[in-house]
């Protein structure tokens, strides 16, 4: 039981809570703001984590698959996971620490620093939640390419099986048809 508590894709969901939790308690505001496709979206601390822990249950579930059907590198998954987890804490880091702004300043006549400043931040941060998804979805198609591969290739070992349980059978019946004659 506590084999199956302590392992490495229990990362991917363990620390974007904590780390989400430090950040909506030090952060200087309450919620994100994304500013994408010329639309502000304001989001809680809690909604982007649970955006971010969404993204990442069908790539769990792959890792505890190929686990189980003894398929997994080590390597690859290790990668997967210590890229997941540097991309959700940059995320969270990023909107954490980017400061406030009022929305209307990007009405403002001329350049305002700030509002400068923090659009640079909100472009980082789109680009950084672009790999992250790219990433989820990359490693879900391998995991999915290889769990297909093993369920084929254990679909024809068990007729190979199969069919030699026939031959057997065969031999042996044939045998004892001689035995009793």
């Amino acid at each position: 039981m506590f084999d199956k508590i302590i392992r490495s894709e229990n990362l991917l969901w363990i620390v974007p809570i904590l780390y989400g939790i430090i950040a909506y308690i030090t952060s200087y505001n309450d919620i994100a703001m994304i500013f994408f496709d010329n639309s502000y979206l304001l989001l809680s601390f809690p909604a982007v984590v649970g955006v971010l822990l969404a993204t990442l249950v069908i790539p769990y579930f792959i890792h505890l698959l190929l686990r189980e059907i003894g398929d997994r590198k080590f390597v690859l998954a290790w990668a997967h996971i210590a890229i997941s987890i540097v991309l959700s804490i940059a995320i969270l880091f990023i909107y954490s620490y980017s400061l406030p702004i009022n929305i209307k300043w990007r009405f403002h006549v001329g350049e305002l620093p700030a509002y400068k400043k923090w659009l640079y931040y909100n472009l980082v941060a789109i680009n950084i939640i672009k790999i992250f998804i790219a990433t989820q979805s990359i490693f879900t198609a391998y995991g999915l390419g290889l769990f297909i591969r093993s369920y084929f290739m254990n679909s024809k070992a068990q007729g190979n099986i199969d069919q030699s349980f026939d031959l057997q059978e065969q031999e042996l019946g044939g045998t004892v048809a001689s035995m009793i004659a």
